[in-house]
């Protein structure tokens, strides 16, 4: 109780900073921040690249807040040493605390964050909406929330609910239709496919339920990627040699099994946007 917190884009301070130059109110937008602050959380500040006089405002008010004993959260798209056009005195103190990393989240917590902002905007989605947002929006939280105010705009102004046909128009829009396709998403799309997990496939098992779809997914990521034997064995956890591998057992089974070889052959192009397409239920 009693705890007073500034939570804002460093972009939202570069701008309120401006603003008390132009209105000559400084003194109290030091105030503000100086002493009446006990918790400062900062958000994107690779956007100050470049701002030297916000930099230099900033690293003025981290000192006072650090020798205060206060706290300061600050978050960015890329660690304090790989932002560009940073004062250094500014970068040094960033990198004085505890750096930490946040992944994206999994498709389980992606379900559930998607399901909890559909609540939040008193919008209700099916299922298989839900799993096709997950399925194809990847990194950035801030897209899940674009996904759902889109979904919401369309359904109120069709003046009908959200289906997978206009989740599909949402996520072209966000993502858009060419989106690189790589061999996690490949690995990930099969994991799904197969009803295994990601860790089945990077294990050492030689069952046959694991290393077909392991082989399926090399094969594929070998045909649409662009990535080097190397880069996709790292996806797998494994070594070039196994890839090369599997993409003769594939080709190999292809030649033998006319339906699979069918079914590879008719499909058509493909994106990580539409990751259906990669195949027509290839079964072992």
């Amino acid at each position: 109780p009693g705890t007073r917190l500034y939570y804002l884009t460093a972009q939202q301070f570069s701008s309120e900073m401006v603003s008390g130059i132009k209105s000559n109110t400084m003194d109290e937008f030091k105030t503000k921040y100086h002493k009446n602050c006990d918790i400062l959380l900062i958000e994107d500040v690779q956007s100050l690249t470049g701002k030297v006089k916000t930099q230099e405002e900033l690293n003025e008010l981290l000192d006072v807040l650090m020798k205060s004993g206060k706290r300061i959260i600050i978050t960015g798209s890329n660690a304090p040493r790989e932002l560009t056009n940073i004062d250094s005195g500014f970068r040094s103190r960033m990198s004085a605390g505890l750096i930490s990393t946040i992944n994206p989240p999994d498709l389980q917590t992606s379900r559930l964050i998607i399901g909890r902002k559909a609540v939040n905007c008193k919008l209700q989605l099916e299922e298989e909406v839900v799993e096709y947002l997950a399925q194809c929006i990847k990194g950035d939280i801030r897209k899940f929330e674009s996904a759902i105010v889109g979904l919401k705009a369309k359904s109120s102004l069709l003046g009908r609910s959200p289906d997978l046909a206009m989740a599909k128009e949402v996520v072209a829009e966000i993502v858009g239709n060419n989106q690189e396709l790589s061999a996690e998403h490949i690995r990930d799309f099969i994991a799904r496919h197969f009803k295994i997990s990601v860790a089945d496939l990077q294990s050492k098992s030689r069952k046959k339920t694991i290393t077909f779809p392991r082989q399926v997914s090399m094969y594929l990521a070998r045909k649409y990627t662009e990535q080097g034997l190397m880069e996709i064995g790292k996806a797998f956890k494994r070594d070039h040699s196994t890839v090369l591998h599997s993409v003769r057992k594939i080709t190999e089974a292809m030649s033998r099994n006319g339906s699979i070889r069918g079914k590879q052959q008719c499909l058509p192009p493909v994106n990580s946007s539409s990751p259906e397409l990669l195949l027509s239920f290839i079964k072992p």
